[in-house]
């Protein structure tokens, strides 16, 4: 097929098949598709391919893998047991590819990668010969099993001599032993986040697919109940899709569009920036009651916070003031919001700039598009890094 056809029979009406073009596109260079990674971002490499070429599109997939994006999806396989026990260590990797220490980073992940995968492949690690050639969910033909099928094929490539000239993907033999010596890039680390990301997905997939077992084993439902279900489920899944292509993030002037200080009542209700000022409302009035409301915590098995907690944490602080510095939407239900926070501590004025990442959600807990009603903003995590 020629490259124009090739780019002209594109129709990303599943993500099966976006997966497929994505992988036919940049699987030789050490990059595959998995179900968390952005389509958005998916689709607009491929199409940098057509205009720019293969090394502009590259470009933007390491520039995807921001601190930002990596502390996301951290904290999204918090529910990953296997993940949630290496959290420690993946944080100073996380310092160490801020400050740009490739070389401190990558062997890292690499080892992170293969110890959860042997966790959840019968002892099997990723980088031995056979790493990916019994995945457990195989039988499904999933877009992760088969993403981890190629990957395996092109990180466990056998390197046997030293190599002083610049690699571009994380062959972990290579590096691991010694071999490979010029692996410390923004490029090869931005891949070796790729493949621990997949393998994460792949561990949920697996995860999901006992849960689907257990279920099935110990329910019955009717089949006109799981028709119905399967119904519903596709048309929130479209409605989603819709909603998620019409989407557009607001574009905020702080002292404009909206106050950069001020009592709630002076920022429109609903927004995450009212919920903001309510929990620094709160602070300043010292109730910690109020202050735990605003929470939604995601990185334990306690999905909320006490308020004798937060009195421990906050009871030699007293904030004076803040002020918005940025408000930015990332999605249909999360809002990052940067605010300099005036306070004193120890009889001491002292000034930080605080990022709050807040989550739109429902009165269940659950995750929830900002549109929709009877959800609101919640604080994700407590952010005590300044404390």
């Amino acid at each position: 097929m020629g490259s124009e056809n090739f780019f002209e029979s594109i129709v990303y009406k599943e993500p099966n098949e976006l997966a497929k073009r994505f992988n036919a596109l940049f699987r030789n260079r050490g990059w595959v598709y998995y179900t968390s990674f952005s389509p958005q971002v998916a689709k607009s490499v491929i199409d940098e391919v057509k205009a720019k070429g293969c090394d502009a599109a590259e470009q933007m997939l390491v520039n995807y893998y921001t601190v930002e994006n990596i502390n996301w999806q951290i904290h999204r396989f918090k529910q990953v047991k296997n993940f949630r026990n290496r959290i420690w260590l993946l944080r100073k990797v996380v310092d160490d590819y801020e400050a740009e220490r490739y070389y401190a980073c990558v062997p890292v992940i690499l080892a992170i990668l293969d110890g959860i995968f042997s966790e959840n492949n019968n002892g099997q690690a990723f980088f031995s010969e056979k790493g990916s050639s019994n995945l457990e969910v195989e039988s499904i033909k999933s877009i992760n099993a088969r993403s981890l099928k190629k990957l395996h094929r092109k990180l466990n490539k056998s390197r046997r001599k030293v190599n002083s000239a610049l690699i571009s993907i994380p062959y972990r033999h290579g590096i691991i032993h010694g071999l490979d010596l010029t692996y410390d890039t923004k490029l090869v680390a931005a891949k070796s986040w790729a493949a621990l990301f997949l393998v994460c997905d792949w561990v949920l997939e697996v995860k999901q697919q006992k849960d689907k077992k257990l279920t099935e084993t110990t329910q019955s439902e009717s089949f006109g109940v799981q028709v119905d279900s399967l119904l519903r489920l596709k048309q929130e899944h479209n409605e989603l899709t819709e909603r998620l292509s019409a989407w557009k993030p607001r574009k905020l002037i702080i002292g404009i569009d909206i106050p950069e200080t001020g009592e709630p009542a002076d920022f429109l209700t609903g927004t995450p920036e009212y919920a903001l000022a309510r929990f620094l409302n709160y602070w300043k009035k010292r109730n910690y009651g109020k202050m735990a409301e605003m929470f939604r915590i995601i990185s334990s098995k306690h999905a909320s916070v006490s308020p004798g907690e937060l009195r421990e944490k906050y009871k030699d602080m007293q904030l004076i003031t803040f002020a918005l510095k940025s408000v930015n939407d990332k999605n249909i239900f999360q809002t990052t919001i940067h605010v300099r926070l005036t306070y004193e501590k120890n009889q001491t004025i002292k000034n930080k700039t605080v990022e709050y990442i807040l989550l739109n959600i429902d009165k269940n807990g659950k995750i929830k598009d900002r549109s929709k009603k009877e959800s609101y903003w919640k604080i994700m995590d407590l952010n005590d890094t300044f404390l």
